[in-house]
């Protein structure tokens, strides 16, 4: 029973000290690699890479990555449709960018013809060629903050 808790207390003092020391206090990992493929990992400075093997350092954080997108926000508008050929543009508020868009017809396909479909830089245009009036045309724009 002893000689057990001689090797949990070794145990947990080497392990407590692999664990506080790797990464190093500045989140650095540090490792030796073999031509081989073999890579392990050390605990610097203590520890240095044999004659035969390439010193590696990495970072366990990485850099800070740039800024995404955000302020999601779908703005759709309605028209009812007349007789011929018409435009509905829907803008994103201000400073939002598009990024994606689209319409929905009411009766699609059996009274009138989509033209056109297409972005602007904070908008999104649909065209349709109607043959009855009454119809709708709804159209959507997805916005977003872009930094």
């Amino acid at each position: 029973m002893k000689k057990l808790l001689t090797i949990l207390a070794v145990c947990l003092l080497f392990g407590g000290v692999a664990y506080a020391t790797i990464p190093d206090s500045g989140g650095v990992i540090h490792g030796c690699y073999k031509v081989n493929g073999d890579l392990r990992v050390i605990d610097f400075p203590s520890q240095s890479c044999a004659m035969n093997e390439t010193a590696l350092t990495w970072s366990q954080t990485g850099p800070q990555g740039p800024p995404g997108i955000s302020g999601y926000e779908i703005v759709s508008n309605t028209m009812n449709l007349e007789v011929g050929e018409q435009n509905l543009q829907v803008p994103c508020p201000a400073g939002k960018n598009a990024t994606g868009g689209g319409f929905h017809l009411s009766n699609a396909g059996q009274n009138e013809q989509v033209i056109h479909s297409y972005p602007g830089s904070s908008s999104w245009t649909v065209g349709v060629n109607a043959s009855v009036a009454g119809d709708t045309l709804e159209v959507f724009v997805v916005c977003v903050v872009v930094a």
